[in-house]
């Protein structure tokens, strides 16, 4: 959990104090703020266009 908190911590400066809350409050059954969440779209494949067989 250490290590995971310095990652977060390196990624960006918000990081860990959200961590930190949303764990507090799921420790306490509260609400979590997830944030926005995106979900990356899938490619489509068209195998007439691919270079390599």
């Amino acid at each position: 959990m250490t290590k995971a908190y310095q990652v977060l911590n390196d990624m960006d400066s918000q990081y860990p104090e959200h961590f930190a809350i949303n764990a507090r409050d799921l420790l306490n059954g509260e609400q979590i703020d997830s944030g926005k969440v995106l979900v990356p779209r899938k490619q489509k494949n068209f195998g007439c266009f691919r270079t390599e067989y």
